[in-house]
């Protein structure tokens, strides 16, 4: 496989429009799928799909991090990087055979499994094509225009799938198949992508070979478990206490959330690329300037946001998913607190302790969180249901900021002080502004579009106000030459 030509520049590009990509489509479908399914379904195929997530991490573990490390460092060696490739994708064969026997185990002895037995299978299919399709060599080749355009195609045919064969509750097992069907066509398209360069099959390979692999792979696997627990482990404990409209309800809540998350988390993305060069080049000072930009960036922005989510839930369920999922407003008002501390924490976790090698605490981090969710799971969601759920997310993430903080407190001293209170003075405007557009106007759709414009433009004036002498230094000194002549 050829190295891909295009500059870094590109490849960022193609990876921001990716990123879009991946918060656009669940815009298209979510609330097509909550209407169309209802909350006992969309609640059944959710459980179903956070079951799955465990089963496809065993099946990975940790390979694919594992594989684009080791193949990246011997990728110029065609003998070499076969040889480790054969290795690490029987590693992965093996793995998921263990996977799938673990699920037949459950679907099998787990009681109440019955309800569930056809959506897990179906759902669970997408653990061979991933295995198979061996995403990992395209990102070790950096093949980011294939990447884009596959995932784009995929997502776009399984929309149309969709669209034409899911329409009423009774189509639940055709919303489970048209969703997975991006995968399984992605995947397909990519072996036959591979082939062409490389072909992959099942070796024996000598224990002594394979042991140089296990160590790592293991280590990441550990911190993706304790990750997926940490994330999951709402909608499956959820699921096992209560009743599937209970975890539909809380379903919709969370994908608001998520995607208001993944807003807010893109804005890292986009800095992180360079982070991490300035550190691998040993520049510590244009990291530290780089992670206070960042830092500040953020507070700016999650702040207004909790505000925005905690006055527009309502209107956000409506436009989205319909009265029918209006329950799920008090665990969306809950989790719209948690979004501050979530953004916060990804900071310390992905833009400074993983640049600076701090794999273990990380995990060390992810699993004091996600055993305090569990425990707190456990303990609170037979009596709160969804709204316990929430909570415990919360305390979770609360948690990892307070982690971070204290990992990172000697290598990053960053203020916030006057960030803080404009994004506070940026808040009290979205509070006024939306609670205005709720009185005067009574279309939801139109509320949303209204109070999200007035407040984007009325936080971009406060924010040039009250960054008005370093918009006007940076001007100046952007003008400037070396010599100190102007430009």
């Amino acid at each position: 496989m050829e190295k891909y030509k295009h500059s870094l520049a590109v490849n960022g590009v193609l990876n921001m429009v990716r990123q879009c990509c991946v918060i656009i489509f669940p815009m298209i479908t979510f609330p097509y799928a909550s209407r169309v399914l209802g909350a006992e379904n969309y609640g059944k195929i959710n459980f179903g799909a956070s079951v799955v997530s465990y089963f496809s991490l065993i099946a990975a573990l940790g390979i694919n991090n594992y594989a684009v490390r080791a193949g990246a460092a011997v990728r110029e060696d065609k003998k070499q990087f076969k040889k480790i490739a054969g290795e690490i994708f029987t590693m992965n064969i093996c793995s998921t055979i263990v996977a799938y026997i673990l699920l037949i185990l459950l679907l099998s002895f787990a009681p109440g499994s019955n309800n569930y037995r056809v959506v897990i299978s179906i759902q669970s299919i997408t653990i061979l094509f991933t295995t198979l399709g061996t995403e990992w060599i395209n990102v070790i080749y950096e093949d980011q225009f294939y990447i884009t355009m596959r995932y784009v195609l995929c997502q776009l045919s399984a929309v149309i799938l969709m669209f034409c064969f899911v329409k009423g509750p009774e189509d639940y097992i055709l919303y489970v198949c048209s969703s997975i069907s991006a995968v399984i066509l992605a995947n397909i398209t990519n072996i036959m992508h591979i082939r062409k360069h490389w072909k992959l099959s099942v070796c024996i390979v000598p224990l002594r070979q394979v042991v140089p692999h296990i160590k790592p792979t293991l280590i990441m696997f550990g911190s993706a478990l304790t990750s997926l627990v940490y994330i999951n482990s709402d909608i499956t404990i959820l699921g096992m206490l209560t009743d599937d409209r209970t975890v539909g309800y809380y379903s919709v809540s969370v994908k608001i959330y998520s995607l208001v998350k993944q807003l807010l988390n893109a804005f890292m993305l986009v800095a992180i690329p360079r982070l991490s060069n300035e550190l691998s080049g040993g520049d510590n000072k244009k990291a530290e300037i780089c992670w206070k930009y960042i830092l500040n960036g953020l507070i700016l922005i999650v702040i207004p946001s909790m505000a925005g989510l905690l006055c527009l839930g309502k209107s956000l369920i409506l436009v989205f998913a319909g009265a029918e999922y209006l329950p799920a407003l008090p665990s969306l008002i809950i989790l719209s607190i948690a979004l501050v501390f979530a953004t916060i924490a990804c900071f310390y976790i992905n833009v400074v302790m993983l640049p600076y090698g701090m794999e273990k605490d990380i995990l060390i981090a992810t699993g004091i969180s996600a055993s305090v969710n569990i425990i707190l799971n456990f303990l609170l969601i037979p009596v709160h249901g969804a709204s316990a759920a929430a909570f415990t997310t919360v305390i979770s993430e609360i948690i990892m900021v307070i982690f971070g903080v204290i990992k990172t407190y000697r290598k990053v001293n960053i203020s916030v002080r006057k960030s803080s209170i404009i994004s506070i003075i940026v808040s009290m405007w979205v509070f006024a502004t939306t609670i205005t557009c709720s009185k005067i106007l009574r279309k939801d759709a139109l509320i949303l579009i209204m109070a999200i414009s007035a407040s984007a433009l009325g936080a971009i004036v406060i924010c040039l106000t009250g960054y008005k002498k370093e918009i006007i230094g940076y001007i100046k000194k952007e003008r400037r030459g070396k010599n100190g002549t102007l430009r």
